[in-house]
């Protein structure tokens, strides 16, 4: 017959490390931390527009400027994105640091989004090896598949 003790043992095993709200938060600041310094890498070259840029930045522009002029660009998006380009160009400048910051902030964002929203969704997730295995994998994907790279 078992003793409480090895059954109390027998279920320490079997049952997940839990870990606490606030060291969740550590964890989730410490993967913003390194996502958004591994983004930060050569965000300003190539030092022309890439992609999307080449219709966002000017209408960012456009919407710094004191009036605004007639025919605003690019009216057939909505001008969330537009306006957080500009404040990023008003805070960095108009470089490719202004063009692109907002992009590697909310990147390193949608990293900690996934691992947070996968720990509250999937109990097993909360062990420590899991989240860093996910935040890992995560990470690889955006740094690997960034088109700035």
């Amino acid at each position: 017959m078992r003793t409480t003790l090895q059954l109390l043992k027998i279920q320490h095993e079997a049952a997940p490390l839990r870990i606490s709200a606030g060291r969740h938060s550590l964890i989730c600041v410490f993967i913003f931390l390194v996502a958004h310094a591994a983004l930060l890498i050569g965000i300003t070259t190539p030092d022309k527009f890439v992609f999307d840029e080449v219709h966002y930045v000017p209408a960012a522009r456009q919407m710094l400027e004191p009036v605004m002029p007639s025919p605003m660009l690019n009216p057939m998006h909505p001008p969330l994105a537009k306006q957080i380009i500009a404040f990023s160009i008003h805070v960095f400048g108009d470089n490719p640091l202004g063009w692109r910051y907002p992009g590697t902030l909310f990147g390193a964002l949608a990293i900690v989004a996934v691992v947070t929203v996968k720990a509250l969704r999937d109990h097993r997730s909360k062990t420590l090896r899991e989240r860093w295995q996910v935040s890992f994998t995560l990470f690889t994907l955006v740094t690997v598949s960034s088109p700035l790279r």
